[in-house]
């Protein structure tokens, strides 16, 4: 083991490398404990102190509490004549550099003027840790000498490499990728201004909080967890086992979830009027609480098989297994097959007796839905092994969810420049929506029971259980939503996995996109979409996502009107039309126009322009996670308001009074044929004018 310290020299503008070997002595068996972490998870903590000294006491209280791997301190404002005896925290490894000549600066990891670096080695797993201070105003010469390190430790041989800073900048983008740097604290650190930075290259952190300020200093404190593999070995000879992230949301104490809420400030989050600042303190809160009681665990993803093998069936195969390979014994092979006979057998008879189980019961109707699902192979791809590119196999799930990324995110048409002219023909607006306790407590209630989450964390199950302060804690928010026309930017990143339509499954062409949003959103969405179906005037031949309403109600007027047709002698021609990626095509500004025509106004309607705009998507497949993309046009499809959306933008084809069933007798077929064409240039007519493709195929 060993640790690499690289020192940043302002003087000479070099990057200098200094190695210490760690001897395996009794002395040194702490040090040694320290930097193999055997855990796949590594967290540590970042911190502006503005003197660490008289602050010492409450960072070993933090350190106690929070347990963080590695500690990261800028602004140490601490010199030679501050002893290591001083700033020592039991169980840490002190490393630091010192500002001598001024006052303020210096760094610390629990080595060298203004920057220090460590090498960690966990499991095989290599990672390399710096710590900067930038102080405000420096010169280029220094600005450069930062930016060539981030170049040079970006080509460094580590797994992953991560940079932690107080760069003193403000009103900077962060967002920007730099030589394949990331950059990860999305909140204000001080003030208004996000000053103190987490830069990762090859890693992405599985949490990141952004906490209080340490005392009297003025920067708040960034809490980070990194989870990484651990049965990661050699880059180029390795096995990579596939695992997944979760909460164990079974073994909750809820009743512990109330009080901790109950007992959390909330103050801040009633008083304010600004919704980034009620944003953040809500997922403060919320996401503390969430770690405690169910903090994040790893799990491997095993295939699941046709026919489960009890383990004393699975002892005696492997028995049976070992004994064929040591003497070729045929009778084991014989053996092996009449096991299998018995457990599907057993298999069997257990599948008649769920099926008799769920007839004798009082819903059978439920009972058997609930079964046959449990049975339907799911077509959500957990796994896609691998995706044809160009004619080459790729099987690297970093670069498959890339490539999905792309795929989906240029599903759509960029918006335009187009003038649109804003027309309103209805008689009374329609310009919020009253959120109440009851509403919210309904909607909740509507949510169907799940540990699974969208961008933000935070699961249904966590809501439904979350206790009765939970509806007026969301009440307070959707309000402070809903007033400022704007819907937060952390809910407009969704998750989007790959589904299997039909075909080859190495074609990226056979996946439709099906979006995870945070179930937060769809809480809201839920109280605006019942408030405002009633408003959009929907025709009665839609019968698509409305309440009450279904395929099968359409089925019933559609051949309800065959019959009859049919059964006065007539023909009868019906026209199915499919508009291409119809979901992805709709126009921002012309749904807008439309709602605007309908009644909606300000600050309702600045509330649905801004959930359209400015969304990301991010694509999952297991554990894995693309770069985020921008979604240029489109409603998202599968979730609450977005299907509501698209039946308001296609509403209005029905103003035309264009046919797609045609009766006629046997010897006008001529003259309907006629009008069958004048119809489609009609529809052709109208997708133009509302920039929508017919699928001609």
């Amino acid at each position: 083991s060993g640790y690499l310290a690289c020192a940043i020299s302002s003087q000479t503008a070099v990057l200098n490398h200094h190695l210490v070997t760690l001897n395996t002595n009794d002395s040194d068996k702490d040090l040694i404990r320290f930097f193999t972490i055997h855990s796949s998870f590594l967290n540590f903590l970042v911190i502006n102190a503005r003197s660490l000294l008289n602050k010492i006491s409450t960072l070993k209280t933090i350190a106690l509490l929070a347990k963080p791997s590695l500690i990261f301190v800028t602004e140490t404002w601490c010199s030679s004549s501050v002893t290591d005896s001083e700033l020592a925290i039991q169980d840490y490894m002190l490393y630091r550099g010192n500002r001598e000549y001024r006052r303020g600066g210096g760094c610390l990891i629990y080595v060298v003027p203004e920057s220090v670096w460590i090498s960690v080695n966990t499991q095989n797993y290599s990672l390399l840790f710096g710590c900067i201070y930038r102080t405000p105003n420096t010169s280029t010469t220094v600005d450069n000498t930062i930016n060539n390190a981030f170049v040079h430790t970006s080509a460094l041989n580590y797994n992953a490499k991560v940079i932690t800073c107080d760069f003193n900048l403000h009103r900077i983008d962060w967002n920007v990728e730099m030589h394949c740097w990331t950059q990860c604290v999305h909140s204000p650190t001080r003030y208004n201004n996000i000053l103190d930075l987490v830069f990762c290259h090859d890693v992405t952190p599985l949490s990141l909080q952004v906490s209080k300020e340490l005392e009297t200093s003025d920067h708040k404190m960034i809490l980070c967890i990194l989870h990484f593999n651990r049965n990661l070995s050699h880059p180029n000879n390795r096995k990579l086992r596939k695992t997944r992230l979760y909460r164990d949301y079974k073994n909750v104490d809820w009743n512990l979830l109330h009080a901790l809420l109950s007992c959390s400030d909330w103050d801040n989050f009633f008083l304010t009027n600004n919704l980034t600042e009620a944003l953040d303190i809500f997922y403060q809160i919320n996401d503390s609480c969430l770690d405690s009681i169910a903090p994040i665990k790893i799990s491997n993803i095993i295939k699941s098989n046709d026919l489960y093998i009890p383990l004393h069936y699975r002892i005696k195969l492997r028995r049976l297994q070992k004994c064929y390979f040591k003497s070729n014994d045929f009778s084991a092979v014989v053996e092996i097959t009449m096991t299998y006979n018995q457990l599907k057998e057993v298999h069997r008879l257990n599948a008649i007796k769920e099926e008799v189980s769920a007839m004798d019961s009082g819903s059978k109707i439920q009972n058997l839905v609930r079964l046959f699902n449990k049975r339907l192979k799911p077509s959500w791809n957990s796994d896609i092994p691998c995706i044809l590119r160009d004619g080459i196999l790729i099987n690297d799930h970093n670069i498959i969810v890339n490539l999905f990324s792309d795929f989906f995110a240029n599903r759509g048409k960029p918006l335009d420049d187009i003038e649109v002219e804003m027309i309103s023909s209805a008689t009374n607006y329609m310009k919020s929506v009253t959120f109440t306790y009851d509403n919210i407590c309904k909607s909740i209630k509507s949510l169907r029971t799940s540990s699974s989450c969208g961008v933000d964390g935070l699961a249904s199950i966590y809501f439904k259980l979350g206790g009765p302060n939970m509806p007026l804690i969301l009440l307070g928010l959707f309000d402070l939503s809903l007033t400022a026309g704007t819907y937060p930017s952390r809910w407009k990143t969704s998750y989007i996995c790959p589904r299997f339509k039909s075909g080859d499954r190495t074609n990226l062409h056979n996946y439709r996109p099906i979006n995870i949003t945070p179930v937060i959103s769809r809480i809201m969405e839920n109280i605006v979409c019942d408030k405002i179906s009633d408003r959009l005037l929907i025709f009665n031949f839609q019968h698509g996502f409305l309440k009450t309403r279904s395929c099968m109600t359409c089925h019933f007027e559609f051949f309800n009107l065959i019959f009859t047709e049919r059964s006065l002698g007539h023909l009868v021609l019906v026209l199915y039309l499919d508009i291409s990626k119809a979901f992805d095509m709709v126009n921002h500004r012309l749904l807008m126009s439309k709602h605007f025509s309908y009644g909606v106004k300000n600050p309702l309607l600045a509330w649905l322009n801004s959930f359209l705009s400015h969304r990301h998507q991010i694509v999952k497949i297991n554990s894995t996670l693309s770069k985020a993309e921008p979604v240029a046009s489109g409603v998202i499809q599968g979730r609450v308001l977005g299907p509501l959306l698209f039946i308001a933008y296609v509403n209005d084809i029905c103003k035309y009074d264009l046919k797609i069933v045609y009766s006629f007798p046997p010897h006008e077929f001529a003259h309907t044929f006629c009008s069958v064409t004048a119809e489609l240039n009609k529809v052709a007519v109208w997708c133009s004018k509302w920039k929508l493709d017919l699928n001609a195929s």
